[in-house]
């Protein structure tokens, strides 16, 4: 199946197997982890490409990476619960995680607290300023396609996508830095 089938498909199976058991359950959750493989896999490839082209490609000269998954199912218990992180990655004690940014906003890199009240849990990011609708209509009027090949911090966005890259735009998007310091429960 391809990529985008399945990005589309497993939000409506996630609403209507919640907490249910059995074949389909463990149907859609062998999908879901398929697809959080291919998206890991995807981030390798872009982080090494974008090394090559910087001529950082030996192992002496690669101190580290970091690479949280948000949107994650896994069989992480917290008391009798298993934590499923839509829209969040894990917080656990000390550990290093990331608060995203937008293209117009850097991410974070924090350490987590592990607080179990927040399901050792960070927010995905501060969140949408308006729907991916609302963007679409407001900012097509206000920029030209072409003023989005670069985003405020100087990037090229590439992406084929012309509703896309409306509905990603960093107006879209509460800004991040008041949650500096706050955003780790």
């Amino acid at each position: 199946m391809r990529g985008r089938t399945v990005r589309k498909r497993l939000p409506h199976e996630r609403e209507r197997l919640a907490g249910r058991r059995g074949a389909e359950a463990e149907a859609y959750l062998a999908e879901h982890a398929g697809a959080c493989r291919f998206a890991t896999a995807n981030r390798l490839l872009l982080a090494y490409r974008v090394l090559r082209s910087l001529g950082v490609t030996r192992p002496a000269e690669i101190r580290g990476s970091l690479d949280v998954i948000h949107n994650d199912v896994r069989a992480e218990r917290l008391g009798p619960d298993e934590v499923h992180r839509k829209g969040a990655a894990p917080a656990h004690l000390d550990l290093p995680t990331v608060v995203l940014g937008s293209r117009g906003a850097p991410s974070w890199i924090m350490l987590g607290r592990g607080s179990e009240g927040a399901l050792r849990s960070v927010a995905h990011g501060a969140g949408r300023r308006v729907s991916r609708t609302e963007a679409r209509a407001r900012l097509q009027e206000r920029y030209r396609r072409e003023e989005l090949a670069r985003s405020p911090l100087g990037g090229r966005v590439l992406c084929d996508d012309s509703a896309l890259l409306y509905e990603e735009h960093p107006d879209a998007y509460k800004p991040i830095e008041p949650l500096d310091g706050q955003a780790l429960s």
